[in-house]
């Protein structure tokens, strides 16, 4: 994985490692066990600062827009935005 992605922060859903990778605006889903790693993008203008699982989704911030991206742990992209406050 490239320096350049600046992961911010990490968490662990019971399978795979992730990051909150600031300077890519994106997500790593890690298989700790081989090594392989898919990168997640998010959209356009995130600021991702933190990553959390619950046991069935990832949860990322977004400290640009005051949000949160919701993801499956088993897919490749964020497919729900919501807004803070």
């Amino acid at each position: 994985m490239s320096s350049a992605t600046f992961p911010v922060a990490i968490a662990f859903d019971g399978t795979s490692i992730w990051t909150a990778n600031l300077g890519t605006n994106s997500v790593t889903r890690i298989n700790p066990a081989t090594g392989a790693f898919t990168i997640v993008p998010l959209p356009s203008g995130s600021s991702p600062g933190g990553v959390v699982s619950d046991g069935t989704n990832i949860w990322i911030t977004n400290s640009n827009l005051a949000s949160v991206y919701e993801t499956a742990a088993v897919i490749n992209a964020a497919r729900r935005h919501r807004a803070i406050g």
